[in-house]
């Protein structure tokens, strides 16, 4: 449960405090993230943070809010007063804490110069930072559903206008509803089926290279006792081919093997472990099961 502290009131995340603006994506946006996070990074050398540019203006040709969301990922979460006093110093108000997660939420607005921040910070396995990060990679990769979110972002406004709070709760729900079928589609049943197949055609590949490697040795043997010069030529060319086939077949099945033990990987991390997988192994996860 999010609760305010030092006094500061909540205000919704994300919008202006009496209406919501969508603007055409402007390349701006991407150097003011690198701009802010080298201020953010040169301030803080007392221990390791991870920052990503996540919201609409991260993902490019994207129409959003004007305002540059961050990502900040804590490695010691001990030292989290000492990184909000660094932000703080930096322009930033505290505006939401929430202990359970736990995460924090600030913001930076200069309307004279445009240039406005959010910037959330959690631990690195954090469920909440994953998911943004997921989501980001699905505005990316997908410009259909992009577009979409858009039409939708559009809509709300047109029909709540003025009510922050509907348009945040339409949003909210589209954004929960994608990350449900990300959940479903690579969850740990899907990937540990998909490590079972390819372990199994990693097997099979094995048995085809043990074949070819008998049919090369035999073949060889069977030289030895002909002394035909046309036989051995063709007997030569077969065998070459068979070793060219080996070679594919062995290069084919460490691809197979690798990707098995990926997905193995990530099974232990998100239930043998018990804890969630990094974002990029999620998108790695999700890159070997969409090349099947």
């Amino acid at each position: 449960m999010s609760k305010n502290i030092f006094g500061i009131h909540h205000i919704i995340c994300g919008v202006s405090v009496n209406k919501v603006v969508l603007s055409a994506y402007d390349c701006c946006w991407n150097d003011k993230f690198l701009e802010e996070s080298k201020k953010i990074k040169d301030a803080v050398n007392f221990t390791t943070i991870y920052i990503d540019h996540v919201g609409s203006t991260a993902v490019s040709g994207l129409s959003g809010k004007p305002i540059i969301d961050i990502l900040i990922s804590l490695c010691d979460w001990r030292e989290i007063t000492k990184l909000a006093d660094v932000l703080m110093r930096l322009g930033y108000d505290i505006d939401e804490k929430c202990d359970d997660t736990p995460r924090l939420f600030l913001k930076k607005y200069n309307e004279a110069s445009s240039e406005n921040y959010h910037v959330h910070i959690c631990q690195p396995n954090c469920r909440w930072g994953r998911d943004m990060l997921v989501f980001k990679n699905e505005l990316m990769t997908n410009a259909a559903f992009a577009n979409q979110y858009v039409d939708l972002k559009k809509k709300l406004i047109t029909e709540h206008s003025g009510d922050i709070q509907s348009y945040m709760r339409g949003k909210k729900a589209f954004i929960e509803n994608k990350l449900i079928e990300v959940n479903s589609e690579f969850g740990v049943d899907k990937i540990l089926s998909y490590q079972r197949i390819e372990s199994n055609k990693a097997e099979k590949l094995q048995i085809y290279m043990m074949i070819t490697q008998f049919t090369i040795s035999l073949m060889a043997v069977i030289s030895v006792y002909l002394s035909k010069g046309s036989v051995l030529f063709w007997l030569a060319i077969i065998g070459f081919i068979l070793i060219v086939v080996w070679f594919f077949l062995s290069q084919a099945q460490q691809r197979r093997r690798s990707a098995g033990d990926q997905a193995r990987r990530v099974v232990l991390l998100m239930s043998g472990l018990n804890i969630l997988p990094s974002a990029g192994q999620a998108f790695v996860s999700m890159i070997i099961l969409m090349e099947k």
